[in-house]
């Protein structure tokens, strides 16, 4: 079985969200789903400058990322959206 979390940590808040998979050849599909939900819990909760990400697959940490300010002073989920897609990249290789 292969279990995934992804946790989004901000200053005042945390959420995670989790899955698995029970063969190792849907390996594939626990670490998009898992993109995914980076992806989601940086931009449905509206998290501030400072708020880490962290995707982990089978109790390792696979990627994470913080988000930053944008130029004009607005969170920038762009590090987390480059996280979930480079593993997006990595599955499809």
């Amino acid at each position: 079985m292969i279990v995934w979390t992804v946790t989004l940590t901000a200053p005042t808040f945390a959420r995670s969200d989790s899955g698995c998979t029970f063969t190792h050849a849907a390996a594939a599909s626990a670490a998009s789903d898992a993109a995914e939900a980076a992806r989601t819990l940086a931009l449905a909760y509206g998290a501030p400058a400072g708020s880490a990400v962290t995707i982990t697959i089978d109790g390792s940490v696979i990627a994470r990322a913080v988000i930053g300010p944008s130029a004009i002073g607005h969170p920038d989920p762009t590090p987390v959206l480059d996280i979930a897609d480079a593993l997006d990249e990595r599955i499809s290789a």
